[in-house]
């Protein structure tokens, strides 16, 4: 905040902390004062400043289909104003878009946006798929897996890994293992996410 003072040689200026500008720039809070003297004359003015903290949501973010992102600002005794129309302390979101809040305040802006991304994550991972030559279920297919870069890492009953890939591409055909019930993990670095869970091969 920048306080312009009437500029004349008749006036002298002098503030709380001895400067005697007549142009005066703020970027604390505190209580400022400064008298202005013409002759013989003064007078004094008092300004208190409180500098309002910035309002935070989330960083930009990707949900998986399905998925809700509650948008909580914690921004008491201020009233808020979403773009969707809301003006709730929080928000939740489950559609792509961009978002933001802005507080209710009558001396400067304080706003904040967050750009939601919503997309196809591996759903419909099966139980079982049987490796046995008749051309049918032959490999562990994982739906919407080719969307983003997903590690797949199998582990058999006693926890060592069996198979892994850096980026899984529907290709595991459980070559070299018996018939039984193996443990996976899949992990997607862009998108923070893993899942994990159990897959049986019958031969």
């Amino acid at each position: 905040m920048t306080i312009q003072l009437p500029d004349n040689s008749q006036t002298r200026y002098l503030w709380q902390d001895g400067s005697t500008s007549s142009i005066r720039t703020i970027t604390q809070a505190g209580t400022y004062f400064v008298t202005a003297t013409t002759g013989v004359y003064s007078v004094t003015d008092t300004l208190h400043v409180r500098i309002l903290p910035p309002v935070v949501l989330p960083q930009d973010t990707t949900l998986c289909r399905g998925e809700k992102l509650t948008l909580i600002p914690n921004y008491p005794g201020h009233a808020l104003h979403w773009s969707t129309g809301s003006t709730d302390s929080t928000l939740t979101v489950s559609q792509a878009g961009q978002y933001w809040v802005k507080v209710d305040s009558h001396t400067c802006p304080i706003a904040d946006t967050i750009n939601v991304q919503v997309i196809d994550c591996p759903d419909n991972v099966p139980n079982i798929f049987t490796p046995n030559g008749d051309g049918i279920n032959e490999t562990f297919i994982i739906d919407n897996i080719e969307l983003r870069p997903w590690q797949l890492a199998i582990y058999n009953r006693w926890g060592a890994r069996v198979f892994e890939s850096e980026s899984y591409h529907n290709q595991w055909c459980g070559e070299g293992l018996p018939t039984g019930v193996y443990y996976y993990e899949l992990f997607c670095q862009p998108l923070r996410r893993r899942l994990k869970g159990w897959v049986q091969i019958l031969r």
